[in-house]
C-alpha cells in the first residue's frame, strides 16, 4: 500500500508538496485537486476546440460566399471577362490586357494595350 502512496505522489506535481514528507490524506487530497483541474483542462480544451471548429465553418462560408460573389462579378462582366482571362495568361506583351477603373466608362471593365488585332 505504501508504494502505491508514493506512485500516486510521484504521478503528481511536486510544487504541490511543501515538505519532503506528506501523508496519506495530503496525497489522496492533491490527487483529487489535481484530477479535478485536469477535467477542467479538458472541458476548457473541448470548448476552445467546438469555437475553432465554429470559426472555421464560418470562414469557409465567407470564403465561399466571396468566391461566388467574384464569380458573378465576372460572369456580369460577359465576354470583357473572358477576354481578359485568356489575355493575363498571354505570354506575349503586345496581348496583355488591364482592368480599367471604374472612372473609364465604354471600356467595359477591361482595357487593351498594346496593338490592335
Amino acid at each position: 500500500m505504501k508504494d502505491l502512496f508514493d506512485d500516486l505522489r510521484a504521478a503528481l506535481p511536486q510544487e504541490s508538496f511543501k515538505g519532503s514528507k506528506a501523508s496519506k490524506w495530503e496525497v489522496l487530497a492533491k490527487a483529487i485537486d489535481y484530477i479535478e483541474t485536469l477535467e477542467h483542462l479538458a472541458q476548457d480544451r473541448a470548448s476552445i476546440a467546438r469555437e475553432r471548429d465554429e470559426l472555421r465553418r464560418q470562414l469557409e462560408q465567407q470564403q465561399g460566399s466571396g468566391r461566388e460573389h467574384e464569380r458573378s462579378r465576372h460572369r456580369s462582366d460577359g465576354k470583357a471577362s473572358s477576354s481578359s482571362s485568356r489575355h493575363r495568361h498571354s505570354h506575349r506583351p503586345e496581348d496583355e490586357t488591364t482592368f480599367a477603373g471604374p472612372m473609364e466608362e465604354g471600356t467595359g471593365g477591361v482595357k487593351k494595350t498594346g496593338p490592335e488585332t
